[in-house]
Order: C-alpha cells, then structure tokens, then sequence
C-alpha cells in the first residue's frame, strides 16, 4: 500500500494509464483487481456481482456486528438481500424522503445559519468538519429523531 504513494486514486490512474483500464495486482496479500473504463465496471458490477459482493470475514468486524448481522458487513445472501429491500423501501424510498424533508431542510438552514454567522465574526471554519455534522446530524434525526 505504501507503494502507491500518498494520494492513492493517482496512483491508481497512473496504473491503468500504463497498464490497461482492467489490473490485477495485490495489496498485502490481497487480490484486488483496478477497473477503471466504464464498459469494464458496468460489466464487472452487473455480470460477475457476487464474486465481489462479499467482505474478507475479520474476527473483530465479527465480534462488533453480531456475527455480521448488520446490512453493511452481511454476506451477500438472503439476509444481504432482505435488508437491502428493507433500506431501499422504508428509508430510501420516495414517501419517506418526501416525509423528512423538513428535517433535512432545517438542518441545512442551522449550517448555513452558522456559516453566516462565522462569516460575520471573521472566524475560520473547517468546512469539511461542518459538512460531516451536518450529515450526520441529518441521518441521526432521520433515524432516531435526535441530533
């Protein structure tokens, strides 16, 4: 991993560049494969899906989600597939989106509010921080109803 350098997409542009828009290289001792041209990934992500889907199994990423219960370390399967189904028609879906979108737009006016603020008083601001806790301040009160 070191090899790549400090700004890794570089350096993965620079490989398919000089290698072809499909590389197989390894980091560590993981396989990985470069998929770079479009044609490639939309055959790759649609064809040859479930020979990618599934995460390395890790004890510790097994031990903190429950045996990997959760959507986000689930192996592909049933279990993947349900609560993919369930997060794309109960929290994603239109009528829910529609439904919080107060809840959005009021958060965007508190960050914009304490932009405005800043500005004003000549402070600096981390922008990139601010716009963390605003997502998450948005997700939060979108799931829990709390910021």
């Amino acid at each position: 991993m070191h090899l790549l350098g400090p700004i890794p997409h570089q350096a993965f542009s620079k490989l398919s560049n000089r290698y072809g828009p499909l590389v197989h290289f390894y980091i560590g001792s993981n396989p990985c494969v470069l998929v770079s041209s479009q044609e490639f990934a939309k055959e790759v992500l649609r064809d040859h899906e479930t020979s990618f889907l599934n995460r390395p199994k890790l004890v510790n990423i097994d031990y903190l989600t429950y045996g990997t219960a959760d959507f986000a370390m689930a192996p592909y399967g049933p279990l993947w597939k349900y609560m993919k189904k369930l997060c794309m028609s109960e929290l994603l879906g239109t009528q829910t989106l529609h439904r919080l979108l107060p809840v959005r737009r009021e958060e965007m006016n508190r960050f914009i509010g304490l932009m405005q603020e800043k500005a004003e008083a000549g402070e600096a601001v981390d922008v990139g921080e601010e716009l963390m806790r605003l997502t998450n301040n948005i997700i939060s009160r979108m799931l829990l109803s709390k910021r």
